[in-house]
């Protein structure tokens, strides 16, 4: 865990770091608010610092038997074997793919960092039950699709569950089971999604949901779990980074792109300077289940870069594309199970009008809002087979449906890559 203290230097897992990271995931589960009541009700629990803006009202600790065993090269403290191949610019080794997703926590001779296996307790609290089901939550979502401190969406900073104590009894049937099971990737999927329906119910208090673009969020969402468990999360961990080096490698030459992995990114800009910065909408992670362990990559939604926003290169301007993030979610899809983790109930509603009027046999989400990178007034793109006439259909709104049979190839194949069976 790549977790800097209080002096920037030495790691040390603060409750400010915690809550941080709760507050995001916070904010992902939340599909039914505007920036403004999203932004008044994140402060109503976890605090803020403006003039009128009061304190948290939860109290967080972290306690700890022992103090956490520290390392400053996991490349050399781990014996991991890696080296940076100059001539093919690209890392070689047995632990390439660990490299390639740790690699800037070594440069420089290393960054500091909390080793594995350390056990501490967090301990939550509030006086008023609703926030703390609802940090209760945020922290299951933090724990089971997320990560702390440097390289959390690329497998750094997990953390697994062992012991929850509920010494009053305030957690009930209502709430996320926080120790994770399953004989297999399909039960670890499964419990997954029923848990995490949960702790999202919690928080937005089962109100409807419809798809949010203005900020990263879990309004739709879909995750990859490697089908093979590994017996060390080294292992897990270099399986899917050795598949992430290679297709960046296949595709280093290009830049636009591969700009859908992140920014800033060499030798691109975009066209406002204030946005310049965008984390990656693709998570990697380490599930610890019993004594295995499996990789998952989670997507997140929201707008890539504003509407009006482009990439700018050398002599080229170009709109930000998730083609090669499609691409690659289908590279790890033969390695692994996909599950759907999340819909918007907007959806589910679009779906049911479909289902009534034209009987498909067959509906794909498709485009922007399968993607992920949809702008607040993207359409809702639909494919389906069915041999009733669209034209007769009593479908109203931003939605757009086509016959899959009326389709070219080229067509067909761009649906499969980015779309979502419903």
């Amino acid at each position: 865990m790549f977790l800097a203290g209080a002096d920037g230097r030495t790691p040390e897992l603060r409750p400010p770091s915690i809550k941080g990271a709760m507050r995001f995931w916070w904010r992902a589960m939340n599909g039914h608010l505007s920036i403004k009541d999203l932004k008044e009700e994140e402060v109503e629990i976890f605090g803020g610092s403006g003039e009128k803006e009061g304190r948290s009202r939860i109290l967080l600790r972290v306690k700890s038997d022992n103090e956490p065993e520290r390392g400053s090269n996991i490349r050399n403290d781990y014996n991991l074997k890696w080296s940076y191949n100059r001539q093919e610019n690209r890392l070689d080794g047995d632990d390439a793919g660990i490299g390639y997703l740790l690699y800037s926590t070594v440069l420089g001779g290393g960054k500091y960092y909390i080793k594995d296996n350390q056990k501490f307790t967090v301990e939550i609290k509030s006086q008023y039950l609703d926030v703390l089901k609802q940090a209760v939550a945020s922290f299951w979502t933090l724990a089971y699709l997320g990560g702390i401190g440097t390289r959390a969406r690329r497998g750094g900073g997990n953390i697994a569950i062992t012991n929850i104590k509920d010494g009053d009894n305030l957690l009930g049937e209502a709430e996320p089971d926080f120790l994770l099971t399953g004989r297999d990737c399909d039960d670890v999927a499964k419990w997954l999604v029923h848990n995490y329906n949960k702790a999202k119910s919690v928080v937005n208090k089962n109100k409807r949901t419809q798809f949010i673009s203005e900020y990263s969020n879990l309004s739709i969402s879909r995750f990859i779990i490697s089908n093979n468990s590994f017996n060390g999360w080294k292992e897990a961990l270099n399986n899917i980074g050795s598949e992430f080096a290679r297709f960046r490698a296949d595709y280093k030459s290009d830049i636009f792109g591969t700009a859908s992995f992140g920014l800033p990114r060499k030798h691109i800009e975009t066209s406002n300077r204030d946005v310049n910065r965008r984390s990656s909408p693709l998570i990697f992670k380490i599930l610890k289940v019993g004594d295995k362990y499996y990789w998952l990559a989670l997507r997140l939604s929201g707008e890539f870069l504003p509407e009006d926003t482009v990439l700018k290169g050398r002599s080229k301007l170009q709109k930000p594309t998730y083609d090669r993030l499609d691409e690659f979610w289908g590279i790890l899809k033969k390695k692994g199970s996909e599950r759907v983790l999340s819909i918007p109930d907007r959806l589910n509603e679009v779906k049911a009008k479909i289902e009534k009027e034209l009987s498909p046999e067959k509906m794909i989400l498709f485009g922007s809002k399968a993607r992920g990178d949809f702008h607040k007034k993207s359409d809702i793109d639909i494919a389906i087979e069915t041999d009733k006439s669209i034209e007769l259909a009593n479908i109203s709104g931003a939605i757009d449906i086509i016959k899959l049979k009326k389709i070219d190839k080229s067509f067909k194949d761009k649906i499969k890559a980015e779309g979502i069976e419903l």
